[in-house]
């Protein structure tokens, strides 16, 4: 798989690849995702870490979320999860909650 390409449209892989259960696809596709993680697009890869079944991706997005939660809560991300998926808000709370004790 070519690097741009996965950056490009590696978000629409993944969902296709656990979609029609490609694993060698959805594995590569995660490993690109995880490479390319930053505070601004961490938010919309931890979901869609989660609707893919993606559980090493998703705890690498709640790791760099909280030692970076200032940067994230201030992202279009961030702002969008609080509106609409309080659940998963929650559960990066509690995790933040967690690791500090």
């Amino acid at each position: 798989f070519e690097e741009e390409e996965m950056k490009k449209y590696g978000f629409h892989l993944l969902v296709l690849a656990h979609a029609f259960s490609l694993p060698t696809l959805k594995r590569a596709c995660i490993r690109a995702l995880a490479e390319s993680l930053t505070v601004a697009n961490v938010v919309d890869v931890m979901q869609l870490a989660r609707l893919c079944d993606a559980p090493h991706l998703y705890l690498k997005c709640l790791k760099l979320i909280a030692n970076n939660f200032s940067g994230v809560a201030a992202t279009e991300g961030w702002r969008f999860l609080q509106n609409n998926d309080p659940w998963l808000e929650l559960e990066i709370l509690q995790y933040l909650s967690e690791s500090e004790s």
